[in-house]
């Protein structure tokens, strides 16, 4: 898959995701739509946003699609940050966001655990960053090797 195929792929299936027939993408989409959701939201808005916007299905379709995608050490350190944002020995099969786990806090609340904890992931962050040509290689020969193309 090219740099330009991808792109136009990526768009497609971003339509797609948004669509309202919500059963609209195959697991093999869905481990691509979370793996690279993850590679770009965290240059563009930090592990923090990340982590702040994304729903217990994505993040766990993104740890399973990098394992997948032969990414082990990254599905293992992603896997680590959740559970420290959690404060959680495992990941909850849940619906909605990671952040509504902390939807009863209050602003001050917040901020003292965004202090705790966006400290200790940082070094997870500097990890993410220096994976974006390797994920998306992943990305690329994962679409190759299951058949998905550009229509």
């Amino acid at each position: 898959m090219t740099e330009e195929e991808f792109s136009t792929y990526w768009s497609q299936l971003v339509d797609r995701k948004y669509s309202t027939d919500k059963d609209n993408l195959s697991e093999n989409e869905m481990k691509f739509y979370a793996v690279n959701y993850f590679r770009g939201k965290v240059p563009r808005s930090s592990l923090n946003g990340y982590l702040e916007e994304v729903s217990f299905e994505e993040v766990s379709e993104a740890i399973n699609g990098l394992a997948v995608m032969g990414l082990s050490e990254a599905s293992k350190k992603l896997k680590e940050t959740i559970l420290l944002f959690l404060q959680s020995p495992d990941i909850p099969q849940s619906s909605g966001l990671l952040i509504d786990r902390y939807a009863n806090f209050d602003d001050k609340e917040y901020e003292k655990f965004e202090e705790k904890i966006f400290k200790k992931l940082s070094e997870y962050e500097d990890y993410f960053m220096e994976l974006d040509d390797e994920v998306f290689d992943a990305l690329c020969l994962f679409a190759d090797k299951n058949g998905m193309v550009v229509t």
